[in-house]
């Protein structure tokens, strides 16, 4: 862990996106599809340009793919890749917004709050996660504001 902190570009920390959560979902979901021929949720892919990189949106965060509430309501910009070992490995790195532009997207605390709750809630009403990884992921979205205020 130390050695790959050390590789990280500066004013940045490992990766910590829960992509357990959305991993657990696709697990339930398949399960489904197997069992009662339930399809599981769709979603785009992550967008690349014409060289193959992935486009960003204006916070740095890729556009595409299952929006994770820290992307769709975001405090920070995150980057990250496989590494060898697949979803095991998933290697990368997190840059917190400056608190003023924290403080302009999100003037209060609730307001932040509601926003993250209504992404989570999207993500549990079309099938990605679990009820209890929807709670557990609310829980969590307190104390990382506080941080970053």
């Amino acid at each position: 862990l130390e050695a790959m902190t050390a590789l990280l570009p500066p004013g940045t920390a490992l990766n910590n996106l829960p992509w357990k959560p959305v991993v657990r979902g696709a697990l339930q979901n398949l399960q489904c599809w197997v069992r009662d021929q339930k399809a599981p949720p769709q979603s785009v892919p992550i967008e690349l340009d014409t060289t193959g990189d992935i486009r960003r949106d204006a916070n740095g965060n890729a556009l595409g793919g299952v929006r994770l509430p820290q992307i769709a309501v975001p405090l920070q910009t995150y980057r990250g890749f496989l590494h060898a070992g697949g979803l095991g490995s998933v290697m990368g790195w997190r840059r917190p917004f400056p608190r003023d532009l924290v403080r302009s997207c999100f003037p209060t605390r609730d307001v932040y709050l509601m926003q993250f709750s209504d992404a989570t809630d999207r993500l549990l009403d079309q099938g990605w996660i679990s009820a209890s990884d929807a709670a557990a992921m609310k829980a969590s979205a307190g104390p990382e504001f506080d941080s970053r205020r």
